[in-house]
């Protein structure tokens, strides 16, 4: 996926977010890298755990498993990390198209900082001798405020998008898709798996062929291992190599889309490109 971020105007924008709440906010991009932080730094909590390969890896899943619960049921996600600190994630769509999260976090919930400080201390204390004075430094919202910093969170999104401060790149997202079928001809393609690859809805995808490429995907992908063909048949290589190299199974198929392409089968097609030039006069 091709995304462009303005990562400066996210930056002002979310410094802003962060002055109002002191909470933690995060753009990511839809393969879950980090765009933009405010602030850039975790904190003491986080950056305890982050040390230690296992709760590093256990975070990760966390985040992991709700984005996408979050890109599944396209709406904000409220959620208890594997700490039990307060998170929130919102999926970013461009005409049904995933393009990335924005995430808010790190929060000590006023309950459990008064009532359950010791479960989760109980967690932390297995990574660090300091874990009190790491939880006692963590923002401490209650229920109203986490609320009220959630829906400031998904305007937020909303604004950025409206405002094409994140949006696709459909020129650069065409030619990539173009280069990934020229190097995959072997391999099951299809819309399902180019739409999976790319992070896009059926329908961009559809509007992103017919506007680039002028033709469907099957279409496109069709004309493309024909072309493939063609060259290797030329090269010498036989019709039915050529058809399984081009990544059709089935060379009764693979003769009639040649033929619809070109206008004859490829078993003619080759006699006529590598035949010598008398007989192919005679």
């Amino acid at each position: 996926m091709t995304t462009r971020f303005d990562v400066q105007y996210l930056l002002d924008v979310m410094s802003k977010f962060y002055l109002l709440t002191g909470i933690k906010i995060v753009v990511m991009d839809a393969d879950l890298n980090t765009v933009a932080a405010m602030p850039t730094h975790d904190s003491a909590f986080c950056s305890i755990l982050k040390q230690h390969p296992a709760a590093a890896t256990d975070c990760q899943r966390c985040t992991q498993a709700a984005c996408l619960h979050s890109k599944e049921a396209k709406q904000v996600y409220l959620y208890r990390c594997h700490a039990g600190l307060i998170e929130a994630v919102a999926p970013l769509f461009i005409n049904e198209t995933l393009v990335g999260y924005i995430i808010l976090g790190q929060i000590l919930h006023e309950e459990d900082a008064n009532n359950n400080k010791n479960r989760i201390l109980s967690y932390v204390s297995t990574y660090t001798d300091d874990a009190l004075s790491a939880l006692e430094a963590l923002t401490v919202k209650n229920e109203e405020h986490i609320q009220a910093a959630v829906k400031i969170m998904e305007i937020c999104a909303h604004y950025l998008l409206m405002q094409s401060h994140i949006h696709l790149d459909k020129e650069t997202l065409a030619l990539q898709i173009e280069e990934y079928i020229d190097a995959n001809l072997t391999s099951p393609l299809s819309v399902e798996v180019i739409c999976e690859k790319f992070s896009l809805s059926h329908n961009m995808l559809y509007k992103l062929f017919e506007k680039f490429f002028g033709m469907p995907v099957a279409k496109y992908i069709r004309k493309k291992r024909i072309k493939a063909a063609k060259a290797l048949i030329r090269a010498g290589v036989s019709v039915t190599d050529a058809s399984s190299r081009v990544g059709f199974l089935d060379y009764s198929y693979f003769s009639k889309v040649f033929k619809a392409e070109t206008g004859m089968l490829p078993t003619k097609f080759r006699k006529k490109e590598t035949d010598p030039p008398a007989e192919r006069e005679r």
